[in-house]
């Protein structure tokens, strides 16, 4: 950090999202105050209550909330009391809100309290955005709170645009950094037997969502010429949080006659090995009602572990993949174009293999250290 008065100021991150929860704002929220606090700093992180607090060592001071995590008025109101008993620390400090719901709530309580930090930093995703420039009142709150903000910290391009079309007062506050690998994250080095195998494991970790795009791999597969259909299993590990959806795919692998199998929710400490025994990792993220992909961590985990990445053009992907180099993106909904690709990395071993080894490279380059200096520092 730049000065011993910076170092000094404290840093209050409030979020409805934490461990052990495994999604990408968690890790975020983790892997920030993790690095800040390696930097000397004192950071205190509210987040609902959990049994895994009493367990889990954090390098940082925790505060539980007394919430289910989610965005409802019931958990707002919580995080609003919780930021009242702390105002007049919070006042001397940092606030940083890096998801939607303690946004909301921070918005909320300043319309009946003034609350000013000595500087306020929000953490965006892309979702939250089109939610709150497409509600005439969160509109108006929301410009509101960019005034008073002093750095947004964004993982793409594309939300760092989308943003600013519909937040003017962003401007010149942003600054864009890719997500990066949690530190518990340890890719398992990729092997070349594989490549002479008969049978291709395409693979996408996600939750079992239509925004995830499991539906559109299976058209992809369905489109390939039968002699390389045959050769794939398509690999789906993930909860399911749409039964229904689930249906949908079981129904129209068995209809297709396509090989999938379903390896649940994988534990974080198996990750590295699902990516290490696949060939391909594919997920085919697409809009979903207000709903976009803002970066996406699995394309970094896959890249991480050697693996081409193939997906659609879509929100702040092509940050997390870059196109003709560590994979390849196809239209949004081009399932003709996502077809080809894959069928292109499947007869083709070199290429899989050279797009893995440029995946490791830029894997590497991405850093939460980093992302935390230019967020917090002056």
């Amino acid at each position: 950090m730049s000065s011993a008065k910076q170092k000094s100021r404290p840093i209050y991150i409030f979020t409805h999202e934490f461990f052990p929860k495994k999604a990408g704002i968690s890790i975020c929220v983790q892997e920030m105050a993790k690095s800040l606090a390696g930097f000397g700093r004192e950071v205190t992180v509210f987040a609902p209550k959990h049994s895994a607090f009493k367990t889990h060592l954090f390098p940082y001071s925790t505060v539980p909330l007394n919430n289910r995590g989610t965005h409802g008025w019931g958990c707002r109101i919580v995080t609003m009391r919780e930021m009242m008993r702390y105002k007049d620390k919070i006042a001397k400090g940092v606030l940083c809100l890096p998801e939607p719901g303690p946004i909301l709530a921070f918005m909320y309580l300043r319309l009946f309290k003034r609350i000013q930090p000595q500087k306020l930093i929000l953490i965006l995703h892309g979702s939250e955005i089109l939610r709150f420039g497409k509600s005439r009142l969160l509109k108006c709150l929301f410009r509101s709170l960019l005034r008073d903000t002093d750095r947004i910290l964004l993982f793409s391009k594309y939300c760092e645009k989308t943003l600013c079309d519909y937040f003017p007062e962003a401007s010149g506050r942003t600054v864009v950094a890719p997500g990066a690998l949690r530190s518990e994250f340890v890719p398992i080095p990729p092997r070349d037997t594989h490549l002479m195998s008969n049978t291709v494991k395409l693979l996408t970790v996600a939750r079992l969502h239509p925004r995830k795009g499991q539906m559109q791999v299976l058209e992809a597969i369905n489109a390939m010429p039968s002699a390389l259909k045959e050769k794939v299993v398509y690999q789906i590990a993930g909860p399911i949080v749409k039964a229904a959806y689930f249906e949908q795919i079981k129904q129209y692998a068995q209809t297709h006659h396509i090989n999938i199998a379903y390896l649940g929710e994988v534990p974080e400490e198996a990750l590295p090995r699902c990516y290490h025994e696949a060939d391909i990792f594919v997920m085919a993220s697409i809009p979903y009602q207000n709903s976009i992909e803002g970066f996406g961590l699995s394309y970094l985990e896959a890249s991480a572990s050697g693996l081409p990445v193939v997906g659609y053009d879509s929100g702040g992907v092509s940050d997390a993949v870059l196109d003709n180099k560590t994979g390849f993106l196809a239209p949004v909904g081009g399932v003709d174009e996502l077809s080809k690709m894959l069928t292109r990395l499947i007869e083709q071993p070199e290429l899989r293999k050279r797009m893995g080894k440029a995946g490791i490279t830029f894997a590497k380059q991405c850093s939460w250290i980093k992302n935390a200096k230019i967020t917090f520092e002056d």
